[in-house]
């Protein structure tokens, strides 16, 4: 049997979706942060805008296999979920990483201030 991989563009997607689609919100979520290369992969497993928000980590490892894919992406997905829903509001399964995440930031923060 012939091993076939489906090749997904981000912008023939776009064009074939109607623009208040579903994929359509996901195409334009992943290009506003820079995260385009990972829609294949989303495509792949049925992951829409609307189930974004249900994500844990253990998914994303499922659904996005090459790391420095995957971690840009849990990182730009706790950056909106924070934004959009509030810590509170995070899953369990992304809290750890929400937390340091968090803790990383502060970080920064505080040598730069201590820098000037």
């Amino acid at each position: 049997m012939e091993n076939t991989t489906e090749i997904f563009d981000i912008e023939d997607a776009y064009i074939n979706c109607g623009p208040s689609s579903d994929e359509s919100k996901l195409i334009t979520f992943l290009e506003e942060r820079g995260l385009s290369s990972s829609y294949p992969y989303l495509k792949k497993s049925q992951v829409t805008f609307e189930s974004l928000e249900y994500l844990t980590e253990d998914d994303i490892k499922e659904v996005i296999t090459p790391v420095g894919i995957r971690a840009l992406f849990r990182v730009k997905l706790i950056e909106w979920k924070k934004q959009t829903f509030g810590a509170k509001e995070l899953p369990p399964s992304l809290q750890s990483n929400f937390s340091s995440v968090l803790l990383e930031e502060s970080v920064a923060q505080s040598m730069k201030k201590e820098s000037t």
